[in-house]
């Protein structure tokens, strides 16, 4: 979304990825050229979601790990997903969802 260099969130996101599958959720922002370079990682799924990450995730019935920057997300999602045994990890980089 601008606020980190565009070769570090694909290098993170790359270091997710290599922990397991990672269902990215990019910021409304984020430039088509970074998502199709992101789709070609390994394990890494792009899911542009229409409506903010927390009500696309509202309702999960399973538990998720969240890595989340600093942002209104970060701090609205525990809330959203109390209950489901979800955690949310403040990182420095964009927004990945691992399931």
């Amino acid at each position: 979304d601008g606020i980190a260099s565009s070769d570090a969130a694909l290098e993170r996101l790359a270091a997710l990825a290599a922990e397991g599958p990672v269902a990215y959720f990019p910021h409304r922002r984020e430039p088509r050229w970074f998502l199709q370079v992101a789709a070609r990682l390994r394990t890494v799924r792009v899911m542009p979601a229409l409506v903010p990450i927390e009500l696309a995730l509202a309702g999960t019935p399973r538990p998720l790990d969240i890595v989340s920057p600093p942002s209104t997300a970060a701090e609205t999602l525990p809330i959203v997903l109390r209950g489901t045994g979800s955690t949310v990890r403040r990182d420095t980089l964009d927004v990945e969802v691992r399931r």
